[in-house]
């Protein structure tokens, strides 16, 4: 019975987190190992309390993703393609329609997770990692390739043929190019030569994370003349079943994908999910990207308990394992029933959360509730990091204000994760990080 309280009691603080411009549940779940271990291990007697808090953190987060990526256009890493429709549906006055759309397909996601990975998870992925392993970075390579050659150009305006075209269609790509090279020399110097030195590298790229994706949008904001429009609260046009169906199966794939391959991010599964769905439908691709978030964020975490497989996926697991943590053989059960516990809170109460934040959002705007947002991002990156941290988050919101204001894809900055961890995979980063001088 603890366990489900402690699965309510995070899910519910996800969900408020969730709904914060620029903030990640990755600080709030940093904070709270810090500050509350000590006194949550007292309190429940032992560490019984960790799985199913981080469990319904995850699960809360996840759920409720959609609704600063919608309102406040501040996506963390697994929510970059929900801004694009979502921001449409919007401005359109279908801002209920297109959250809860994605708070759908996390509900689904979240069904899939329990009910697939939990059937034939145990037997089936142990198997498919011990096949995969050997292989995992080529995959990781291969996927790279894939998200920079599927970007196309942004001009779309009829022009003579020439150098001149050649350079409009090639300055949104060569710009993403820019950026994934620029960030990706940031995570090298963060993983060799951390500015806050060895006693930072909790959180290292926390705020590097929180400079390339969510400060940028929130700082846009404060210069941008948009107004969102009135957003009636109607009854919503349910897609056909086998909008549904596509874009489930879209989203299961590509966040399990995330999930199971190292390096890759919820951004990137739901960049596959998007590339199966986006052209077809605009709310079946809302859809896919809730699934491919909940699936990311709360399979990747059951990876690290499920019996045969302990594999350690996103900041979550990594951060339990840091703690000292060995899974024992009743976790695994006790984070399915977090999963269930937390996802039927998810299902009963984001209404007026939801409504809240909107009705906050229109009568403050969007440029007072980005000050808010900035000063709580300070805060927090102050707080978790220190001035190191500080100058960080300024360095990399300066490469992440380069997808917005070039017109490319903010996906481009995962290169902070992607290229160093990749090189590592590889066998290669040292000699990278020596060509680059941080050896």
């Amino acid at each position: 019975m603890t366990t489900l309280w402690l699965a309510m009691a995070g899910g519910l603080i996800g969900m408020i987190v969730a709904c914060l411009p620029g903030v990640h549940v990755y600080q709030v779940m940093g904070l709270i190992f810090l500050w509350g271990t000590a006194a949550l291990t007292e309190v429940f007697g032992g560490s019984a309390w960790m799985l199913p808090v981080v469990t319904g953190l995850l699960v809360g987060y996840a759920g409720l993703g959609a609704v600063p990526s919608v309102l406040a256009s501040a996506p963390d890493d697994s929510a970059f393609f929900t801004v694009l429709p979502g921001q449409r549906l919007l401005m359109e006055g279908r801002g209920y329609e297109a959250i809860f759309l994605t708070i759908a397909g996390s509900l689904a996601g979240l069904v899939g997770v329990v009910v697939v990975f939990g059937l034939i998870g145990p037997r089936l992925l142990p198997l498919v990692r011990t096949v995969l392993s050997p292989h995992f970075h080529w995959l990781l390579w291969l996927t790279v390739l894939f998200m920079l050659m599927s970007e196309w150009p942004r001009e779309l305006a009829p022009m003579q043929g020439g150098w001149r075209r050649l350079l409009t269609a090639w300055r949104s790509l060569g710009m993403g190019l820019v950026t994934f090279g620029l960030s990706g020399w940031l995570g090298f110097i963060l993983l060799f030569r951390h500015p806050g030195g060895a006693e930072r590298a909790f959180m290292g790229l926390g705020p590097a994370l929180m400079g390339l994706f969510a400060i940028p949008g929130l700082l846009l904001n404060l210069v941008s003349r948009t107004r969102i429009p009135p957003q009636p609260c109607l009854a919503m046009p349910v897609p056909p079943v086998d909008t549904w169906w596509r874009a489930i199966a879209a989203g299961m794939l590509g966040g399990g994908i995330g999930a199971f391959l190292p390096v890759v991010t919820g951004g990137v599964g739901a960049l596959l999910a998007g590339h199966t769905m986006g052209h077809r439908d605009s709310r079946g691709f809302l859809i896919s990207q809730g699934a491919a978030r909940m699936v990311y964020y709360a399979g990747g975490f059951l990876f690290l308990v499920m019996p045969g497989l302990g594999m350690v996926r996103g900041g979550a697991a990594g951060m339990v394992r840091t703690f000292g943590w060995i899974p024992g053989p009743v976790d695994y059960l006790q984070v399915l029933g977090a999963l269930c516990m937390s996802g039927a809170l998810l299902a009963l109460i984001p209404a007026p959360m939801v409504r809240g934040m909107m009705t906050l959002t229109l009568r403050i705007g969007l440029r007072r509730l980005s000050v808010g947002g900035l000063v709580l991002l300070g805060i927090l990156i102050a707080v978790s990091s220190g001035w190191p941290g500080i100058r960080v988050a300024v360095v990399a919101a300066g490469i992440g204000l380069i997808p917005p204001l070039f017109g490319t894809r903010r996906m481009n900055a995962l290169g902070v994760l992607l290229i160093p961890l990749g090189c590592r995979l590889s066998g290669v980063d040292g000699r990278v990080a020596e060509w680059l001088g941080l050896l």
